[in-house]
């Protein structure tokens, strides 16, 4: 499954807990009981497998949330031998392989699925560090905006604003 949401028992996820996979549920089920979970996390997969061959072949590492600014990170694929990847987990998973250390040069984005380079600004051989993130998008509660003071009165307009932030493993 790409996502998972962790029910727990008591705070701080303690206590019994419960998986469920994107669905309906009733409770009880499984572990978990009707009226008793306190805490949830949630798991959303988000990984890349980095190839030193075309077509997903050859020395091959596998990476999940985070920043790999050295080429040493994505050993054992080594400095400057990428040449495919495969990316998965939700649509809001990104990765950013960049030509230098420290995340210079060229970069280019990949979104789940399959590539081999060159691809985009991404050239084959060519990639030294990467970043992979997950893409939060959220919606805040509507703001109201007053109009200035005027002679007539005109009502209030809302407004919303959607804001999207990238995460990074630990």
């Amino acid at each position: 499954e790409n996502c998972r949401v962790w029910l727990y028992q008591d705070a701080f996820w303690q206590g019994w807990s419960q998986w469920f996979a994107p669905g309906t549920y009733n409770l009880p089920h499984g572990n978990a009981m009707d009226n008793d979970g306190t805490s949830v996390s949630m798991f959303v997969a988000c990984h890349v497998y980095l190839h030193e061959d075309q077509n997903w072949q050859g020395t091959w590492k596998a990476l999940g949330l985070g920043s790999y600014p050295q080429a040493l990170d994505l050993s054992p694929v080594q400095n400057d031998q990428v040449s495919s990847l495969v990316v998965t987990g939700s649509e809001n998973c990104r990765v950013w392989l960049f030509q230098d250390a420290d995340y210079k040069g060229w970069s280019q984005s990949f979104t789940p699925g399959t590539y081999n380079l060159p691809y985009g600004h991404a050239m084959d051989n060519d990639a030294t560090s990467m970043r992979v993130l997950l893409l939060v998008t959220t919606t805040p509660a509507p703001m109201t905006t007053t109009p200035a003071p005027t002679t007539t009165t005109t009502p209030a307009r809302m407004t919303s604003v959607t804001t999207t932030t990238a995460v990074e493993g630990s």
